[in-house]
């Protein structure tokens, strides 16, 4: 009885490796499927050879086999069995093909599995062949017009995508994560956003004493208000011209519909025709900062504050805290300490913190607020995987991802980054358009998206912990790269990996404890692919777990010898 008892609630302690405090019941249970989706089966397929097979078979059909094929003799079973050296159980016949069905009483790796299959097969003249009968699921991927076109930048990572695909049989992403957009304003009546999933934002570019070069710039006919829609950025000549423009050196430009480009990479609806975006389900949170020819830094702090949920003076506060905030932003000036102060505390209320590493070619050290601390500073990559010419690199650069090649390309190469837009030059048309971009500004939402889709498998991850994450899962620079680790950061996301490297395991199920003489034999069932391995905790005497072993991942049994000491002779 203290056997069954302490095991029990050894059972409760059997643990995968790797563990975020009392998270474990948080864990979508869908998580066990996607993840053995492929990798672990208890069931073999035996084809039986056309020449043997009568003398393999019973004499009566199976009464539940509404193929009319007859079923593997006791004999044939007992023979694949001693050779296998598993218990095997006979399941059906499959239809035309003198196929069978015969189940293990476990579950076990493919690798495994293909043992065993082999054993079978070789050591019996009557059968064929023997192989896995492996599990398959669902795969996610999104049934959008561009997807598989014009879509590279989520592709798999042979493509050199951020490998999306693999991830989105993870997590399409949650409904509880909030990614704000600290940018231009969006055109949330694009028929590629669910309204559903933008939330309440606001503008916060300011306008004093109704200045007129203010309201220019501001561009929406007032100062700060509840509304973050883009009226537009155009500049024209006579615009530049007057000297809240010229001063700055502002070019003359068309509207660039920046902040729905950018929320459209991350977010876009996906299955619903057009594109798809990073995370499926993660709310949107519109801040808009930029105007004409750009924003103060003083409106950017504030938006940052009040996107992680800290009061200002002024604007009521934001009822929904951003756990991701994406600044697809950028200048030629050292980090001040009110951008740096705006971050600090940001990331102290939990907020990760993705900014674009500028596109000036230069060292990301001379753009803010790509050189502040605490941030996520992302690099871009063209099509090839190889760096853009066009991205800052240097020392502060965390991570490359996805913002297209060197010139902007919209055609049947696609080589730059197609989200959602318009077609106007100046005020929207609202004519639902998708349009190509390329940038820095691109490579950063492919970030802020992974970052949130990383939330929806670990809630409990800490901004550390996701940078960390993304950093240590990235894969290798292309062969033949002009990057390092010096220059374009850790090296290429890939979201599977980041997810994988971060998301909390299942926990094991099925511990059972068989005595055998002196030996004592666990066996439980690894419902995770997450695991860096498992660690068992024993209690002998009611007075407390003390470690009895750790084992490697994908173990799925321990076999220990019972001492003949006091501890021992009281289980026994």
């Amino acid at each position: 009885m203290k056997i069954a008892t302490y095991l029990s609630s050894a059972l409760f302690l059997l643990s995968c490796g790797l563990a975020y405090g009392d998270a474990v019941e948080k864990v979508n249970k869908t998580q066990i499927k996607t993840q053995k989706s492929g990798q672990y089966t208890d069931r073999i397929i035996v084809k039986m050879k056309n020449s043997s097979a009568r003398s393999s078979l019973s004499s009566s059909t199976s009464l539940s086999n509404n193929s009319g094929q007859a079923t593997l003799s006791h004999s044939t079973m007992k023979a694949m069995a001693d050779d296998s050296g598993e218990s095997l159980n006979y399941v059906r016949a499959m239809r035309g093909t003198s196929g069978h069905v015969v189940q293990l009483n476990r579950m076990a790796s493919l690798e495994e599995v293909k043992i065993i299959a082999a054993a079978i097969a070789e050591d019996n003249d009557a059968v064929e062949y023997a192989e896995p009968d492996a599990r398959m699921f669902p795969t996610a991927i999104p049934s959008d017009d561009f997807f598989s076109t014009h879509q590279w930048n989520l592709q798999e990572s042979e493509n050199q995508g951020m490998n999306l695909p693999d991830a989105w049989d993870l997590t399409t992403g949650s409904l509880d994560v909030v990614i704000a957009v600290l940018d231009s304003g969006i055109l949330s009546t694009h028929a590629d956003y669910d309204l559903t999933r933008i939330l309440p934002g606001y503008d916060f570019i300011s306008v004093e004493n109704s200045d007129a070069g203010q309201l220019l710039i501001a561009n929406d006919g007032d100062g700060r208000d509840s509304d973050p829609t883009d009226p537009g950025d155009w500049v024209t000549a006579g615009d530049a011209a007057q000297i809240n423009f010229f001063n700055l050196d502002c070019d003359v430009v068309d509207s660039s519909w920046h902040g729905t480009h950018v929320a459209g990479i991350i977010g876009a609806t996906s299955n619903s025709g057009g594109i798809s975006g990073v995370d499926w389900n993660a709310k949107i949170l519109p801040v808009r900062v930029l105007g004409k020819c750009g924003g103060y830094i003083s409106d950017i702090s504030d938006g940052i504050y009040w996107a992680a949920g800290i009061s200002i003076e002024g604007v009521n506060d934001n009822p929904n805290p951003a756990d991701v905030i994406n600044m697809s932003i950028g200048g030629e000036i050292t980090c001040g300490e009110t951008y740096q102060n705006a971050i600090n505390a940001a990331r102290d209320q939990g907020a990760v913190i993705v900014v674009s590493a500028g596109n000036e070619s230069k060292n990301v050290s001379t753009s803010a607020p790509a050189n502040c601390s605490n941030v996520i500073a992302v690099a871009a990559h063209g099509k090839t995987g190889e760096l853009a010419s066009y991205s800052n690199t240097g020392a502060g650069i965390d991570i490359m991802a996805p913002g297209g090649d060197d010139f902007v390309n919209c055609d049947d190469s696609h080589g730059s980054i197609l989200s959602l837009g318009d077609s106007g030059l100046t005020t929207a048309l609202n004519d639902d358009a998708y349009v190509c971009m390329n940038g820095t500004s691109m490579a950063a939402p492919h970030i802020s998206g992974l970052a949130a889709l990383m939330l929806s498998k670990n809630p409990n991850l800490t901004p550390d912990q996701i940078e960390s994450g993304i950093k240590d899962s990235a894969r290798a620079f292309v062969t033949g790269s002009s990057c390092n680790a010096l220059t374009c950061g850790s090296g290429i996301a890939d979201a599977e990996a980041a997810i994988l490297e971060t998301a909390l395991p299942v926990a094991p199920s099925g511990f059972e404890a068989t005595e055998l003489g002196l030996d004592l034999k666990f066996d439980w069932t690894d419902n995770s692919l997450l695991e860096k391995g498992f660690k068992i905790e024993l209690d002998i005497d009611g007075q407390g777990f003390e470690d009895l072993i750790s084992v490697e991942k994908d173990i799925t049994t321990y076999t220990c010898l019972l001492y003949t000491s006091d501890a021992a002779d009281d289980l026994l």
